[in-house]
């Protein structure tokens, strides 16, 4: 089974950082096979992009 998530989050001023809620849990029985994030500045372009190595992995 492949499971795959795409999320779209806007974030209009500093004081919304914290509401970004950016995480992926998983078990036992599941593997991530990839992992990314990309950070884009206001006018679309891209400033930051993470990898899976870039995460720190816990399981729940």
């Amino acid at each position: 089974m492949l499971i795959s998530t795409k999320r779209i989050v806007t974030i209009l001023n500093v004081k919304g950082e914290s509401r970004i809620d950016a995480n992926q849990f998983y078990d036992n029985s599941t593997r991530v096979k990839s992992l990314e994030a990309v950070i884009y500045n206001q006018f679309g372009n891209e400033i930051k992009r993470f990898k899976k190595k870039d995460f720190n992995f816990m399981m729940s």
